[in-house]
């Protein structure tokens, strides 16, 4: 397996056990924490707390208002104002109330799916998706999936890019025509060791996968095999990763939550990420 030896530095310190981050509009990065906090992270690295939504916050997505959506583990969608004000919207889809929602992406057309992660050692988790502007969702894809992690829409909104942390795999469902499509492997069953959580894309159409347990990151080429791109063996600068996302004056570094630690590590991987599509605000 190629090793591609890129070395991961510090960005900022002093956050609760970060899973999860994401760009605003202005340019900042917020980043929660393991007690439902959201912080605020300036180009420079300054962090600040912004709100405090209890639970345990998950991935994190910006609509096109400039407000963040979170997945909080107990159960709840929140949405985070950019004056710190938030609220639930949402604790059910089809009547029946959410477990465990982890990462929501925006797809070009403003839907808004979520990975739904069920339960560890029991396949149940599924994928919801919630119409452009809508706060009422449906199961999109039943699964079953093996723990329903991070999430990622190619350029064009023809694929979801679903990681199966159970099943320590990644596969693509074709969402092009509003339907769910049978999932694809992107890589053999168990290829990527030890719990891939997160993922993002590049222009180039390679997708980013964090290794929560082996402290690595693979990249893997369209229709390639995965490549580590970088590893820490001591932790100290990916301390169990978990989601990421491209930034920087030319979206080319790509930074990363560390759930281990205290932490978010940034990675000057020379490629351009795709940028994110935002949604319409939820009612």
């Amino acid at each position: 397996m190629t090793t591609h030896g890129l070395v991961a530095s510090v960005f900022a310190t002093g956050l609760d056990h970060p899973e999860c981050l994401a760009f605003a509009p202005d340019g900042t990065i917020w980043a929660g924490g393991e007690d439902g906090q959201i912080y605020i992270v300036t180009p420079d690295g300054e962090v600040t707390e912004h709100a405090q939504t209890g639970g345990f916050s998950g991935g994190l997505a910006f609509d096109r208002d400039g407000s963040c959506i979170v997945c909080n583990s107990s159960g709840r969608i929140v949405r985070v104002q950019p004056d710190g004000r938030w609220e639930t919207i949402a604790e059910e889809v089809e009547g029946v109330p959410m477990r465990t929602p982890n990462f929501p992406v925006f797809a070009p057309d403003g839907s808004l799916y979520v990975s739904e992660s069920g339960s560890w050692d029991v396949a149940d988790g599924v994928i919801y998706r919630f119409p452009p502007g809508s706060s009422s969702g449906e199961v999109f894809h039943p699964g079953p999936f093996h723990y329903t992690n991070g999430l990622a829409i190619d350029p064009a909104g023809d694929y979801l890019y679903v990681v199966e942390t159970a099943r320590h795999w990644v596969v693509r469902l074709r969402i092009a025509d509003g339907s769910a499509g049978v999932p694809e492997p992107l890589c053999p069953l168990g290829t990527l060791e030890w719990m891939p959580d997160g993922v993002a894309l590049d222009a180039a159409g390679g997708l980013y996968v964090t290794m929560y347990s082996s402290d690595r990151i693979y990249r893997i080429e369209p229709g390639g095999e995965p490549e580590i791109l970088v590893e820490d063996v001591l932790g100290l600068t990916l301390n169990r990763p978990t989601n990421c996302a491209f930034g920087g004056p030319d979206l080319d570094r790509l930074f990363v939550a560390n759930l281990g630690g205290r932490l978010l590590s940034v990675v000057d991987v020379g490629r351009r990420g795709q940028p994110l599509y935002g949604g319409p605000p939820a009612r």
